[in-house]
Formats: structure tokens, sequence, C-alpha cells
């Protein structure tokens, strides 16, 4: 998953032509595995810090590689939703999701 371009490229040093190397290692995707614990993604869909697209291609590869990836989107949510906004019904909803998700694979009693 990589940010928005101008701000990867100040954190890299440049751009993805001066420095592939750096990219990829700071590129989420570089680091998938088969061994990949159980991992779920809750993703606010008007994030502007972190493009949707990039998550969702993120999670697409991760499942192509067999991890077991699973994806809930908050509808109408930017970046920071559920840390400047505790106690919002956005805030409640990645609680519950977070929650179920832990319950549904006996991660949590």
């Amino acid at each position: 998953i990589l940010l928005r371009s101008a701000a990867v490229a100040e954190y890299a040093g440049g751009t993805p032509q001066q420095y592939p190397s750096r990219y990829k290692a700071i590129s989420s995707s570089t680091y998938i595995t088969r061994k990949a614990p159980q991992t779920l993604i809750i993703e606010p869909e008007h994030d502007s810090r972190v493009p949707p697209g990039g998550v969702y291609a993120f999670v697409g590869q991760a499942r192509a590689a067999g991890v077991d990836i699973t994806l809930a989107t908050i509808p109408f949510a930017n970046h920071t939703f559920n840390f400047y906004a505790a106690g919002t019904i956005g805030d409640q909803a990645c609680l519950t999701i977070t929650q179920n998700y832990l319950v549904h694979r006996r991660i949590l009693a």
C-alpha cells in the first residue's frame, strides 16, 4: 500500500524511478506470504492519506497468495475516523467489527 505520491516521495527521498529498491522495501505487498496470520483490515472508504484503491489491491494480492484476510469498509469515513472521533458511530462500528472478527475466529472469547 503506498500513500499519496508526494508524501511517499518525501519519505523515500525521491521517486520510484530514482529509488526502486526503497519503494519495494516500504511497500507492504513486498512482504505478502502464505504464512501471514489471519488479517483484518478496516478501511475508511474516503481515506485521503492511504487511497482505498491501494488497500483493495493489497487485499487482492494477499488473497491470491493464500492469506486469510478480511476487508471491512467504513462508508463516508476518512483516515482518522476512529482516532479523533472516539465514541462516534464510526468508532463504534470499528470496535464492533474488530470484536466480531476476533470472536468469530475464536481469538477472543
